[in-house]
């Protein structure tokens, strides 16, 4: 008998889904995130509030941009000195919504 073609699996079309962190309230404002994945990876982190007091807030555009760039949120933050407490509530909202995928 001969052998019939075996079709491979067609795998799944990458799925977008998205998930918005709870509001994480600290000293100087209110962070919360929308966090999109294509698949596995991460393309886009949306700050739906980012709320900071004098000049803070510029941290984060830049923590949106190292978070994406790690597919993670095990990056280095040492270069953004006085911004801990921003850089720790960005933190939180983003594992939350990391949490959810």
């Amino acid at each position: 008998p001969t052998p019939k073609p075996t079709k491979k699996p067609t795998p799944p079309p990458s799925s977008t889904v998205s998930h918005t962190s709870s509001p994480v309230n600290y000293r100087y404002g209110t962070v919360q995130l929308t966090v999109t994945k294509t698949g596995s990876s991460i393309t886009s982190i949306n700050l739906d509030q980012a709320g900071a007091t004098n000049g803070r807030a510029s941290s984060f555009p830049y923590l949106v941009q190292l978070a994406i760039s790690a597919q993670s949120s095990s990056f280095d933050t040492s270069m953004l000195s006085g911004a801990t407490y921003s850089v720790n509530a960005f933190m939180s909202a983003f594992n939350d919504a990391l949490a959810q995928f």
